[in-house]
């Protein structure tokens, strides 16, 4: 068994890593900048890596003690055929001994469900409904932004974009969020050359305006995020996934949103992404 292990929830908005022994002591914590895959191989590596160093060093350890290290990596943006095996040959590559690559999906779901069966549905900067059953794999939505990932910050985020571009044209009135979007993306350079580069992870910065602002335009968009994020619910009971949690950045400020009798039915996740993926780096070095 490895002296310790790296856990890595590595999202669209920041990446976390935690330091653990195996019986799971934990010796450091620490947070960077996105690293999804959809913002390419390249910079999701650079940013696990970046991060899982400024963990090492908090534990007094240095890039020499990457060998003791069985690092898990959870990712987002992992949909694309063969993505996992080119992050993991990336990390190498920079460094890491070897890395077990998954979803970000699944190291939530097998910690909020202690490796047993059950389903979350993520809101963060993307969204995502999976569950596990007796082995098999279950999702629902999750297939990238903008032509999924409903209800998330990202969504949120581009639903604000599309109001305040229609105030800014004259198609409806300005409102306090739609004001907020323009002189947002005015500091940035105008709304033309904002969208020109704009990813998920830009759109879903956005995603605070909508969550604070309590005025139609605002409440609206919440409304139809909570509807979203509860067709995935619904989504993984259709499938025979009956306890399902919440998870993710946005999850609370959402749930407020949701159906009632749908938020009725949520399980409390018994713990998070970094939990999941320790509990399969240990499974790999029982193997």
């Amino acid at each position: 068994m490895s002296e310790l292990l790296l856990s890595v929830d590595a999202g669209g908005t920041s990446c976390r890593v935690r330091l653990q022994t195996p019986v799971g002591e934990m010796l450091s914590e620490a947070t960077g900048g996105p690293a999804t895959l959809r913002l390419g191989t390249q910079q999701a590596a650079d940013s696990i890596m970046a991060t899982s160093q400024k963990a090492l060093h908090s534990a007094g350890m240095n890039s020499a003690d990457w060998r003791r290290i069985t690092i898990c990596v959870g990712v987002a943006g992992s949909e694309r055929p063969h993505a996992t095996d080119s992050l993991r040959d990336e990390l190498v590559q920079q460094g890491a001994a070897d890395a077990l690559v998954t979803s970000d999906a699944h190291i939530a779901c097998l910690g909020a469900h202690s490796g047993k069966n059950g389903g979350i549905v993520i809101v963060g900067t993307g969204s995502i409904g999976y569950g596990l059953s007796d082995g098999k794999h279950f999702r629902v939505g999750g297939h990238g932004f903008p032509a999924s990932d409903e209800g998330s910050g990202a969504y949120l985020g581009l639903c604000a974009v599309h109001a305040a571009l229609n105030a800014m044209d004259g198609l409806q009135a300005f409102s306090s969020l739609t004001t907020s979007i323009r002189d947002t993306l005015e500091e940035k350079g105008g709304a033309d050359k904002w969208l020109s580069t704009a990813t998920a992870t830009d759109f879903a910065a956005l995603a605070p305006f909508v969550l604070a602002d309590g005025g139609a335009d605002a409440t609206a968009i919440k409304r139809d995020a909570g509807q979203a994020i509860a067709k995935l619910v619904k989504g993984l009971n259709s499938k025979g996934i009956q306890k399902v949690a919440l998870v993710g950045g946005l999850s609370e400020a959402i749930q407020e949103f949701m159906p009632s009798q749908v938020v009725a039915g949520l399980t409390v996740a018994d713990g998070d992404a970094l939990e999941g993926a320790l509990y399969l780096a240990r499974q790999a070095t029982r193997t």
